[in-house]
Formats: structure tokens, C-alpha cells, sequence
């Protein structure tokens, strides 16, 4: 049984944010401040939402083409 469409998507957004979340704790808690760059809390967030929204969309893309991949490789 393949796991419905809305499963997939909560899954996913979930897995986002809270990487999200992560990145922006591990930046300004510790990162930031090791290589003495001083970003506000608000500009750290918005540097990591730029960052996951490269990183959402390469995945779309690596994910779809696969799926391609898989469906048109034997169809010669």
C-alpha cells in the first residue's frame, strides 16, 4: 500500500521544519558566533529560509528526476 498524496506532504513539511528550526538554533547558537559573524535573529532566520528553499526545490527536482529515470529507462 503507497502512502496517500496528503500523508506524503505532512511528512515532508514536517521534516522541513523542523530541520528548519534546527539550522536556525545551530547558526545562532553556535556557528555564528564561532566564526564571530553576528547576524539578528531575524536576518540568521531569513538566511536559512533562502538556504531550505534552495534545498526543497533540488530535492523536488533530484526526486522527479528519478521518477523519470526509473519509468523510461527500459522503453527503447
Amino acid at each position: 500500500m503507497t502512502q496517500p498524496k496528503l500523508h506524503s506532504f505532512l511528512e515532508a513539511s514536517i521534516n522541513v521544519s523542523i530541520g528548519w528550526a534546527l539550522s536556525v538554533a545551530v547558526g545562532q547558537l553556535i556557528i555564528y558566533p564561532m566564526f564571530d559573524i553576528e547576524l539578528s535573529l531575524v536576518e540568521n532566520m531569513g538566511a536559512t529560509a533562502l538556504f531550505t528553499l534552495v534545498s526543497v526545490i533540488k530535492a523536488y527536482y533530484i526526486r522527479r528526476t528519478a521518477n523519470w529515470w526509473q519509468h523510461h529507462r527500459g522503453e527503447k
